[in-house]
C-alpha cells in the first residue's frame, strides 16, 4: 500500500511541476508580446531627431513598428 501512495504522489507532483512550467512559459510569452507591442508603439511615436540620435532611419522605424507583436 505504501508503494502505491508514493507512486501516486510522485505522479501528481510531476504533473503539477509540468503544469507550472507550462503556465510560467505562457505568462513569459504573453509578457514578451506585451513588451514588444509597447516598444513598437513607442518607436512609432519617436520624432526624427530622436531616431537620428539612435541611428535609426524613419523607414527602419516604420518597418519595425508595423510588425505584429508576435513576430520577433
Amino acid at each position: 500500500m505504501q508503494t502505491i501512495v508514493t507512486i501516486s504522489r510522485l505522479a501528481g507532483g510531476a504533473l503539477w511541476s509540468r503544469t507550472w512550467r507550462e503556465s510560467t512559459a505562457l505568462l513569459d510569452r504573453l509578457q514578451e508580446w506585451h513588451d514588444r507591442a509597447r516598444e513598437r508603439a513607442m518607436l512609432r511615436g519617436l520624432d526624427d531627431g530622436v531616431l537620428k540620435d539612435l541611428g535609426i532611419s524613419r523607414a527602419d522605424a516604420e518597418l519595425e513598428s508595423d510588425k505584429p507583436f508576435w513576430r520577433g
